[in-house]
């Protein structure tokens, strides 16, 4: 067969171009290559770009725990308010916060579950460090913690004098204020009516008396039980020493100089006499109140029965018509002094008994004859040597034949026994006790002049 070296086209479809440069078939399938490679860097590109996109998405779904700041430290002085001030944010959102004290004297927190606390700095005699954590936690129930430390210094005149003046109202310094606890009148248990202050109101055994006295607060807890540390619940005692016996009836008292009086009127005057245990709570920010229908309030008045125990019980010094036996008494009345014992108690004291109290010393033939001569020094001592009686309450009333033992002691009065969440609960039992070593229980039915507080500006 014979080798034919042709250049150049033979008959058709074979391509004869032997030339070394770029043919139209490779430079087609370079641009090709090149288009591929282009579109795959765009779909590379686009694949980082969008897998960063989800990464991110992703992440928006990971939880961090709060950012929260319990504040920096302080100081303070005792008898003054306190705030704590935090803070607490998130990435998603914090669903509660919490001040615990950790350290220090136990103070009661208004406001412990807010980022604003209150307390008021109790009493001490040194810098006394107290600490605090404040706790937040988001919603998906991570927590985090920051602690803050106040300094509590013994108390100082925190506050400008104030210049004398004659201006018929209470004047405090810049910064306090004061709230009318209880007023004369004011009813201590559920179903007594407001007072009216128009000389009709009855029933002052379940009532605040006149003339409040020698004011004690005893802290209880939110659960009822004592707490010396509460500043924001507690129990006040209040002697009623005398009355304003012109603003108690409609007209005024009758028969005062002459005659017996209207029984009725010296019921009144009697009942507003004694001593009252009342509750009081903090419904936040020092706004005080007192509660009407608690459990723990009480009346003691001059006709709350008594019962004597200890050594004295029986003796023949304590016995009266009333109680023939010496076992019993009767109430407490012109209360003036009192005291708080260290076991929380609270003493209370009479003064001016004696004028309450009728008695014949004009000669042999009178009750002097039915005295020995120790018993007549003692009464003439004590001062029961009037007829009638100085004071006009129980001119109406039957008289108890009077001892000279003294029995008009400083008293102690303890909480009832009742629970403070048992309103509708039955008498508690209260105990006085007589410097003498006689121990006195008196039974009265359920109920606690103007008690006042003066609340001071915050630190």
């Amino acid at each position: 067969m014979t080798n034919l070296n042709i250049h150049g086209y033979t008959d058709g479809d074979v391509d004869t171009n032997r030339s070394t440069a770029t043919t139209l078939n490779e430079l087609a399938a370079e641009r090709y290559s090149r288009r591929q490679t282009l579109f795959g860097g765009l779909g590379a590109t686009a694949m980082a770009l969008l897998g960063t996109t989800m990464l991110s998405a992703c992440n928006s779904d990971f939880d961090t725990s709060p950012t929260v700041s319990a504040g920096s430290n302080g100081a303070s002085t005792s008898g003054r308010v306190v705030t704590l001030a935090g803070s607490a944010s998130d990435n998603g959102s914090v669903s509660g916060v919490a001040w615990v004290q950790t350290s220090g004297p136990s103070v009661a927190l208004t406001g412990a579950n807010t980022t604003t606390a209150t307390f008021l700095a109790p009493s001490v005699s040194a810098p006394t460090p107290l600490t605090f954590t404040f706790t937040a936690t988001d919603n998906k129930g991570k927590v985090a913690i920051s602690e803050t430390t106040v300094t509590i210094n013994p108390a100082i005149l925190g506050f400008t004098a104030i210049a004398k003046n004659k201006n018929d109202i209470v004047t405090v310094p810049e910064g306090y204020k004061v709230t009318v606890m209880t007023r004369l009148g004011d009813p201590l248990a559920a179903g007594v009516a407001a007072y009216r202050n128009d000389g009709t109101d009855t029933d002052f055994a379940n009532r605040i008396g006149d003339h409040g006295d020698a004011l004690a607060w005893f802290g209880i807890s939110a659960a009822g039980a004592r707490d010396d540390a509460s500043s924001t619940r507690g129990l006040v005692v209040q002697n009623h020493e005398n009355i304003n016996i012109q603003y108690l009836h409609p007209a005024g008292p009758t028969n005062v100089a002459t005659g017996l009086r209207p029984e009725a009127e010296a019921l009144k005057e009697i009942e507003c006499h004694g001593v009252s245990v009342s509750e009081f709570a903090d419904s936040g920010n020092r706004t005080w109140a007192y509660v009407q229908n608690s459990a723990f309030n009480h009346r003691v008045t001059p006709s709350t029965p008594t019962v004597f125990n200890g050594p004295a019980k029986g003796s023949d010094l304590l016995k009266t018509v009333f109680s023939t036996d010496g076992t019993q008494g009767r109430g407490t009345i012109n209360n003036c002094a009192n005291g708080r014992t260290a076991w929380a108690t609270n003493l209370t004291c009479e003064e001016n008994w004696a004028g309450y109290f009728r008695r014949d010393n004009s000669g042999g033939g009178t009750d002097n004859g039915a005295r020995t001569a120790r018993e007549l020094t003692a009464l003439r001592r004590y001062g029961v040597t009037r007829t009638p009686a100085t004071s006009p309450g129980p001119r109406s009333l039957p008289r108890t034949r009077c001892s000279s033992a003294g029995t008009h002691a400083p008293r102690a009065l303890l909480p009832p026994t009742t629970s403070a969440t048992s309103p509708t609960s039955s008498a508690g039992s209260w105990r006085s006790i007589h410097t003498t070593g006689t121990l006195r229980r008196v039974s009265a039915p359920r109920s606690a002049g103007s008690a006042t507080k003066a609340r001071g500006p915050a630190s």
